[in-house]
C-alpha cells in the first residue's frame, strides 16, 4: 500500500504548524494590521461625519427657529406699520375735513356779510327812491314848489318814525 514513514510524520506536522503560525504572524503584520487600521479610520470618519451631520441639523434647526422668529417679528412690524398708516390717514382726513368745514363756515359767513351789505345798500336805494317818489307826489299834491330840504326833512321824519305822523 502506501509507504509512509511514521517517524517523519511528527516532524512534518510540527513544520506545518510552524509554517501556519509563521504565515499567520506574517499575514497579521502585513495584512491584518493595515486592514484593521483602515477599518478603524473608516469607522472614525463615519462617526465624525455623523457628528457633523447632527451639528448641521442642530444648526439648521436653530436657523429655522431664528428665521421663524424674524418672520413673526416682521409680520408684527408690518401690522404695526399698517395700523400706524391707517391712524395717520384717519388723522389727516379728519384734519382735511375740519379744514374744509372751517373754510365752508368762512365762506358762509362772508356770504352772509355780503348779503347783509347788499340788503343795506338795497334799503338805502329804496329809501332814496321813496324820497324821490315822495317828493314827486308831494309836488303834485301841493302844486307848489317844495325845496329839497323840506322833502328830506319829511322823509327823514318818516323813516325815523315809520307809521307815525309827519310834522
Amino acid at each position: 500500500m502506501l509507504d509512509l514513514d511514521l517517524s517523519l510524520i511528527p516532524v512534518d506536522i510540527i513544520l506545518i504548524f510552524i509554517n501556519i503560525i509563521l504565515l499567520f504572524v506574517i499575514v497579521k503584520m502585513l495584512v491584518f494590521k493595515p486592514v484593521k487600521k483602515f477599518l478603524e479610520n473608516r469607522a472614525q470618519k463615519t462617526v465624525d461625519t455623523m457628528k457633523k451631520a447632527e451639528e448641521a441639523q442642530k444648526s439648521a434647526e436653530s436657523l429655522k427657529a431664528e428665521y421663524e422668529n424674524l418672520l413673526k417679528d416682521s409680520e408684527s412690524q408690518a401690522k404695526k406699520i399698517i395700523k400706524d398708516g391707517e391712524m395717520k390717514a384717519a388723522e389727516k382726513s379728519a384734519a382735511i375735513i375740519e379744514n374744509a368745514n372751517k373754510q365752508a363756515e368762512e365762506i358762509i359767513a362772508e356770504a352772509k356779510k355780503k348779503i347783509e351789505e347788499e340788503r343795506r345798500e338795497a334799503q338805502e336805494e329804496i329809501k332814496k327812491e321813496i324820497v324821490v317818489t315822495a317828493i314827486k307826489i308831494s309836488e303834485k299834491i301841493l302844486e307848489r314848489e317844495i325845496n329839497d330840504a323840506d322833502v328830506r326833512k319829511v322823509a327823514e321824519d318818516y323813516f325815523s318814525n315809520p307809521g307815525g305822523k309827519i310834522v
